[in-house]
């Protein structure tokens, strides 16, 4: 099963999405950040934010319903669970990617997947993770 996010990174730096007010408690809302789309929602006071096309087939996540922590895509009803994009029922065959979100002087921003710090890289290099061994 092709995985329709798995090449999305971007931005590398924290963007401004929406003003902070229009996204009110239990609120749900698609943006578009330097072209990569975003679902973020607010729930008990907590900001969450994931790619907005399933993984699946390429639907606007946003267009779902949100139940709790949990987004239901619109179109073949997977479900991913909001706090770490993990698959709560398929079809989907990948998780969503989660991105960092924050409210910060009045507008929510997001940056990017982050990358795994140096240290990280190096104890798996070590370990001959990500080798041909």
């Amino acid at each position: 099963m092709v995985n329709r996010v798995a090449a999305t990174t971007g931005p590398s730096r924290w963007v401004r999405t929406v003003a902070d007010a229009d996204l009110p408690d239990g609120g749900t809302i698609g943006v578009e950040v330097e072209g990569r789309k975003v679902l973020l929602h607010r729930a008990g006071g907590q900001l969450y934010a994931l790619d907005n096309l399933c993984s699946h087939a390429g639907a606007l996540l946003s267009r779902g319903q949100v139940d709790g922590c949990v987004v239901t895509c619109p179109l073949h009803g997977s479900r991913f669970d909001l706090r770490d994009g993990h698959i709560v029922r398929g079809p989907a065959h990948h998780p969503q990617p989660v991105l960092p979100a924050r409210a910060r002087n009045g507008w929510i921003e997001v940056r990017g997947s982050q990358p795994r710090s140096r240290t990280a890289r190096s104890r798996g290099e070590a370990r001959g993770v990500g080798s041909n061994r």
